[in-house]
């Protein structure tokens, strides 16, 4: 590889994406006589909250200590996101400081949060957490029919997790094969992938995609299927973690 890098012209870009890399990469030992190579390691959290307060104060603005932990915990460091929620904030806001309770109104992330704790009380047969979780999004504004794709698409991405850690991938290879942005995100589905069985993952997926089919076909509406489904899945027994 190193080799053929040499013969790359000058107008071509190369970009190689790996996760953590030893100082003693061959590949990277190779390119550094070659070329100018410079690390950009993800920030602690110490770190991204500085960057946080930063760049809230460089777009005109002010952030509580409070907002700017809840937004480190849930957005995580990619600063790309990060920029844009916290532009999205300082509008929202209005010149007014930025707060926890603007942080759970705006930020997307936040609302994925409490989705990540309803398909956890699901997974634990926790039917009245679930039912109270399900309820709370509702009234925020959620849909019926968003809170089934955004189970689905969860129980899809724990039960994705699990295999590709079987199958010994890098968390940068597993964010880039889901197309995942978020680290919260990606902390938060490997806990659930090494918390459940697959046989209790796929039981509840395969319910999942049987009710959002019940909806298309008009077999049932949207609040009806989501409040049966929630009540099947979260009787039985837990299944033990394998």
């Amino acid at each position: 590889m190193a080799d053929y890098l040499v013969t790359v012209p000058d107008s071509t870009v190369v970009v190689l994406v790996d996760g953590k890399i030893s100082h003693k990469n061959p590949l990277l030992n190779s390119l550094s006589i070659k070329a100018k190579v410079k690390p950009f390691p993800l920030l602690d959290r110490e770190k991204l909250i500085q960057w946080i307060n930063n760049r809230v104060a460089g777009r005109g603005g002010s952030i509580s200590t409070s907002a700017a932990q809840l937004l480190e915990r849930f957005v995580g460091g990619n600063l790309w996101i990060m920029a844009n929620e916290i532009d999205k904030l300082v509008l929202f806001a209005g010149g007014q400081q930025v707060e926890a309770d603007d942080v759970r109104q705006v930020v997307s992330y936040v609302q994925e949060g409490s989705v990540f704790n309803l398909v956890d009380a699901i997974l634990e047969f926790r039917g009245g957490t679930a039912e109270k979780l399900a309820e709370q999004l509702l009234q925020k504004g959620a849909s019926p029919a968003y809170l089934l794709v955004m189970l689905t698409r969860q129980v899809r991405f724990v039960v994705c997790v699990r295999e590709l850690k079987n199958q010994r991938r890098t968390e940068a290879e597993i964010m880039g094969r889901l197309a995942m942005t978020s680290s919260f995100a990606l902390r938060r589905t490997q806990e659930q992938a090494s918390r459940y069985s697959m046989a209790r993952l796929k039981e509840v997926y395969h319910q999942l995609l049987e009710t959002d089919l019940a909806i298309k076909t008009g077999r049932y509406n949207a609040e009806l299927a989501l409040n049966i489904l929630i009540a099947e899945l979260c009787q039985g027994a837990k299944a033990p973690v394998t």
